[in-house]
């Protein structure tokens, strides 16, 4: 039973795939005009961030190392996430520079995907320029302060997020939610978590 946008993506394949037959002058007897999608196909379900779980990550910052209690190192990319909407990609991505703290804007224009290589984004529309809200100017703030404290020297292509990868992301992520009984979702599912609160914003 696979997924409505996972039949989308085989049959606009299998229509590309003809296409280039076709262009080709490749024979083929391959005819993409009659496929469709079962109307019983399911959409897949979105798991977001609860609002108690929202409670949490913007009140507690810490989790269990070594049977000890620690800042999680990467708490302020969590809220800073959730706060813009960005892909984990676009997050690591980011650089000090990308940040217009006196006009609160943000500039996308780089991802890291999960090979660690530098991209242009997922899409056309990767590259913007988003209004920060104060939840994530905090964020940004608390983060640019925590790098001075750990001796970094800043300039425009510091990363703000020194995040080796987005497994490292991932791994420390679940680790927290582990740590404050929050359920799980994945690090991409807090760019779901974003779009759900923003569609009842005015």
């Amino acid at each position: 039973p696979l997924s409505r946008k996972t039949l989308a993506n085989i049959m606009g394949t299998i229509r590309t795939f003809w296409k280039y037959c076709r262009c080709m002058l490749f024979c083929t007897t391959l005819n993409p005009e009659m496929l469709s999608i079962p109307k019983a196909a399911q959409l897949k379900g979105k798991t977001i961030l609860q609002p108690e779980g929202l409670v949490t990550l913007f009140s507690v910052d810490t989790v269990v190392h070594r049977g000890k209690l620690v800042q999680d190192p990467y708490i302020y990319a969590y809220r800073f996430q959730v706060a813009t909407g960005l892909r984990p990609g676009e997050l690591l991505g980011l650089c000090v520079g990308d940040v217009k703290e006196k006009t609160a804007e943000l500039h996308i224009h780089r991802a890291i995907n999960s090979s660690n290589n530098v991209t242009a984004g997922k899409n056309d529309n990767a590259k913007r320029t988003a209004v920060l809200p104060v939840q994530a100017i905090d964020a940004y703030r608390a983060q640019i302060s925590l790098l001075k404290a750990s001796g970094i020297k800043l300039n425009y292509n510091t990363p703000l997020f020194p995040i080796k990868s987005q497994a490292s992301y991932y791994a420390r992520w679940n680790r927290y939610l582990k740590a404050n009984d929050v359920p799980h979702i994945s690090p991409y599912e807090l760019r779901h978590t974003f779009v759900s609160i923003a569609k009842i914003l005015p």
